[in-house]
């Protein structure tokens, strides 16, 4: 088993039930499916549509980095 971030960084579409944190993620990018009781028809629904949710996969796999969350906190203006 890999983690969800593992998994996208891998541009490797998600198979998830609804407990992770990571779910609104996985569901607001389209790169898996997020659903309880998931079953062989799920997986063939990933399959199918493999180039569409690893291409996502791949387009947001930068923002899963320590240093692209760095980058962002730095340039984050805090007024006080």
């Amino acid at each position: 088993m890999v983690t969800t971030s593992e998994s996208l960084c891998a541009c490797t579409p998600v198979l998830t039930n609804t407990v992770p944190a990571s779910v609104s993620f996985i569901e607001s990018h389209e790169v898996g499916i997020v659903k309880d009781d998931w079953d062989e028809h799920d997986i063939k629904t990933i399959v199918d549509n493999a180039d569409k949710m690893c291409s996502r996969c791949h387009d947001i796999r930068s923002t899963l980095t320590a240093e692209y969350a760095v980058c962002k906190f730095i340039s984050t203006e805090v007024k006080l």
